[in-house]
């Protein structure tokens, strides 16, 4: 007798998967109010920042601090022709997140576009994303972009080379 092995897929709509991803996000993120970053809306922004301080002897004696900020923002439902868009204006979008001074770190710009079927070129073009610029060869941090895309209806993800190890977060199981 042959076996057959059941695969059965779990298709969200896009309420579930924002209720899912806000869960998952607010742990270590601050959601921002009605989605809004740097003037633009989007469904979901988040904000992450921390201060990394080195002290010496006590706590209360800093010597010097360098400040990290990672900011997501996820939009549903985008066509191909805004994710194109989106991807070309997201370098822009990281280098005025950042503010590169002494004590500046990193910044990373997470930017996941949830959507139904996506045409072939949007796969590639998210695949093929990459952005990252230091400031003073580094010594004033750099900033770094990151492009996610996932398809609800197949439950699949896609990342850019440097978002590949935050797949599991955007999944949508």
């Amino acid at each position: 007798m042959f076996k057959y092995s059941v695969i059965t897929l779990v298709i969200m709509n896009f309420e579930e998967y924002r209720q899912l991803i806000s869960l998952r996000l607010q742990k270590y993120f601050t959601i921002l109010p009605d989605g809004t970053y740097n003037g633009k809306h989007y469904d979901i922004a988040a904000e992450f920042s921390v201060r990394e301080s080195q002290t010496v002897l006590f706590k209360e004696n800093v010597m010097d601090f360098l400040d990290s900020k990672e900011v997501c923002l996820i939009s549903f439902g985008n066509s191909a022709e805004s994710i194109e868009e989106e991807l070309q204006a997201l370098p822009e979008t990281a280098v005025n997140a950042a503010v590169p001074s002494r004590h500046h770190k990193s910044t990373i710009m997470t930017r996941v576009f949830v959507v139904s079927e996506p045409a072939e070129e949007v796969i590639r073009a998210v695949k093929r994303f990459r952005f990252s610029r230091a400031f003073r060869f580094n010594f004033w941090g750099w900033a770094e972009a990151r492009a996610v895309l996932v398809d609800l209806s197949e439950g699949q993800v896609w990342t850019s080379r440097a978002a590949g190890s935050n797949r599991k977060v955007f999944a949508p199981d």
